[in-house]
């Protein structure tokens, strides 16, 4: 399935959508952005659908990444406004076996790699960041060793706190 052309939709957030996603993802995706992420009230986002494909044997469900510069070039050469800050690519196929609660999740996982912008010392507002996974670890390792590093540690912690049914 090719990605289908994006076009423009209102919103006080300034997200560019393909037509899927501007019908299916767009409406769970403006509440999750205003209430957990004021730091991209000015970001431009593009939102793409299509078959993501497996990364390195994970099924990928989304993927949250900044314009490559020869799409930045192309889209400023094309047009009068400022290219995207970020892209958010949804697997269309994924998303329809996923339920409301796990959709919203998965909207917040990518919002949360677009970090927004740092201000310098001159008060100079730098680049759009992007921001990796806070933990990354193998199942038999945490089940061999038990939290050994300190993101672990606060991963495991958290996730005490939390009243999930079914985990203990």
């Amino acid at each position: 399935m090719a990605r289908k052309a994006a076009s423009s939709i209102p919103a006080p957030a300034k997200v560019i959508a393909a037509d899927w996603f501007r019908h299916t993802a767009a409406e769970a995706l403006f509440p999750v952005l205003m209430k957990y992420h004021p730091h991209l009230a000015d970001a431009k986002i593009v939102a793409l659908s299509g078959p993501l494909g497996n990364g390195d044997g994970c099924k990928v469900l989304g993927r949250a990444r900044r314009l490559k510069t020869t799409e930045a070039a192309v889209i400023k050469a094309l047009v009068t406004e400022r290219p995207p800050d970020y892209v958010m690519e949804l697997d269309t196929d994924k998303w329809d076996i996923l339920d409301q609660k796990e959709r919203l999740a998965l909207l917040d996982h990518e919002l949360c790699h677009m970090a927004g912008r740092e201000v310098n010392d001159d008060g100079v507002l730098g680049p759009w960041l992007l921001r990796t996974h806070d933990l990354e670890e193998f199942l038999p390792v945490l089940q061999r060793h038990g939290p050994w590093r300190p993101a672990l540690k606060d991963f495991v912690k958290v996730a005490r706190q939390l009243d999930l049914p079914g985990i203990s």
